[in-house]
C-alpha cells in the first residue's frame, strides 16, 4: 500500500548540502581542539592572564577556518562531474521504491525499512541513511502525495521496530 510519493531533483547544491551536514555534525571535535590550542597559548601568573605563545594562538585561530576551507575544496573536487538527477520515491508500508534517472541512464531499486540505518532531517530535507555515510536525500517540498511528516513518522516507527527486533535475542 502506498503511503506517499516524492520526486526529488538532486542538484549539486543539494549534494553539497548533504556533505556539509555530514561533515559539520562532527565538527564540534575540531572546534574543541581549536579552543584547546587557543587556551594553551595563554597562561596565568600571579593571578593575571598573559599570552604565553603567539604561534599557538595563531594556529588555534587558523585550525577551524582551514578545516572549513579544506572541506569546500574536497567537496568541489568530488562533485565536479555531478549531473543533476531526478529520483522518484514511493513509500510503502514495508519498503521504499526508488527510481532515478541521470541523463539517459534509468535505475530502480527498493530499500526495506529494516535495512535503514538512521534518519535525520533538516528544514528542507529528509536524510534516510542506508549506512554510516550514505543516505537517500528526500526533498520535503517534493511530495506529490502524502506528506513529509507522515513519512518521517513511518520511518521512525519502522527503524524503532527493526532495532527492537535486532535487540531481541533468541532464548536457549
Amino acid at each position: 500500500m502506498e503511503i506517499a510519493k516524492n520526486t526529488t531533483k538532486l542538484t549539486k547544491k543539494m549534494l553539497c548540502s548533504f556533505q556539509a551536514f555530514e561533515a559539520f555534525k562532527k565538527s564540534w571535535i575540531i572546534a574543541l581542539c581549536t579552543l584547546g590550542v587557543i587556551l594553551l597559548s595563554f597562561g596565568i601568573q600571579n593571578g593575571a592572564i598573559y599570552l604565553r605563545s603567539i604561534p599557538f594562538l595563531v594556529i588555534g585561530c587558523a585550525v577551524y577556518p582551514l578545516y572549513i576551507l579544506a572541506l569546500v575544496i574536497i567537496f568541489a573536487k568530488q562533485n565536479k562531474n555531478f549531473q543533476p538527477t531526478t529520483v522518484d520515491y514511493i513509500f510503502q508500508e514495508d519498503k521504499v521504491l526508488i527510481s532515478g534517472q541521470a541523463g539517459l541512464q534509468q535505475e530502480k531499486t527498493e530499500v526495506y525499512y529494516s535495512q535503514i540505518f538512521n534518519l535525520r532531517q533538516t528544514k528542507k530535507f529528509i536524510f534516510v541513511y542506508i549506512n554510516n555515510v550514505s543516505a537517500l536525500v528526500v526533498d520535503k517540498s517534493g511530495f506529490t502525495s502524502g506528506s513529509a511528516d507522515k513519512v518521517v513518522e513511518l520511518l521512525k516507527l519502522r527503524i524503532q521496530q527493526a532495532k527492537a527486533l535486532k535487540n531481541t535475542k533468541p532464548s536457549k
